[in-house]
């Protein structure tokens, strides 16, 4: 059932002689300062955003620094451990020709082997850490990529 929008009929069935529609609009004449409010929160969230990047930033150069360094520590460690790999591989051939001609006793001999041994995986050990320093370093400059040497 439908009912007519007549005001002065009521509820009833016919239509009458009136007929009345209406819209209705919000038009907001003040803003209270919604604009500024706006404004503000914008310009405090860039320099908020502004400020974490320069942390960030901060922190990417502090760990570059460090890495840097470590790096040139592990060089360091590499070359003594390259020149106590000579020295021991020196060692190992005075002792192995010292007792191939019955000079040289068989723990002394044994000590060069395992002294070898030692500076050997030293050595080993000293180069797989710079390369794991120059790949955390190359990370951490952006450089993922593979660098051959």
């Amino acid at each position: 059932s439908v009912t007519n929008p007549n005001l002065k009929n009521g509820f009833q069935k016919d239509w009458g002689g009136f007929f009345n529609a209406g819209v209705m609009v919000n038009i907001p004449l003040f803003h209270g300062f919604e604009a500024l409010s706006k404004t503000r929160k914008a310009k405090a969230e860039a320099t908020l955003y502004r400020t974490q990047l320069e942390d960030a930033k901060n922190l990417i150069n502090l760990q570059v620094t460090q890495l840097r360094k470590q790096e040139g520590e592990a060089f360091e460690k590499l070359t003594m451990a390259q020149n106590n790999l000579a020295s021991a591989e020196e060692n190992l051939r005075t002792a192995t020709v010292g007792f191939e001609e019955g000079v040289i006793e068989t723990n002394i001999a044994l000590a060069a082997q395992t002294a070898w041994l030692k500076a050997h995986s030293e050595y080993i050990d000293a180069g797989i850490e710079l390369q794991m320093l120059a790949a955390n370093l190359n990370k951490a400059e952006g450089n993922n990529h593979a660098q051959t040497k």
